[in-house]
């Protein structure tokens, strides 16, 4: 809703629960508007879309929840995510912010993962996935 008032030339769908119990820390929710956000700002189409939607998956006999934050625009440089997945920058390969990083840190202490994929047939798709909260 928020990203909706600030931008209103995006189209932002959800497709989740109304609540999504995960393992995690309050600041959880900087990390997922952070990755929302840039999925808007960095857009460079005329009708920007941006689709929310959760899953639930099972590694290694270990549940989780993906949230899945798809856009279309022009997709996040290779030399970006490269760094992220080395986790350090040199002189050569660097971030262009703090932003991701700072996500990837928040979900690292969260014992959670972030991903990239490319969305079809432009764009990105940011993966956060979260240990599922046991089921009571």
């Amino acid at each position: 809703e928020q990203i909706g008032r600030q931008y209103p030339e995006a189209t932002v769908s959800v497709q989740a629960p109304d609540t999504l119990p995960v393992l995690a820390h309050p600041v959880i929710d900087f990390a997922v508007a952070n990755v929302v956000e840039n999925a808007v700002e960095h857009n460079d189409s005329a009708n920007p879309r941006i689709t929310i939607e959760t899953r639930p998956v099972t590694e290694n006999g270990t549940e989780y929840t993906e949230l899945r934050v798809a856009d279309n625009g022009p997709g996040i440089p290779d030399s970006e995510t490269a760094v992220l997945e080395r986790g350090y920058e040199t002189d050569l390969e660097h971030m262009s912010g703090l932003g991701l990083w700072t996500v990837h840190w928040i979900l690292s202490n969260l014992e959670g993962k972030i991903r990239f994929e490319a969305n079809e047939p432009r764009g990105s798709v940011v993966v956060l996935q979260l240990q599922a909260a046991p089921s009571e």
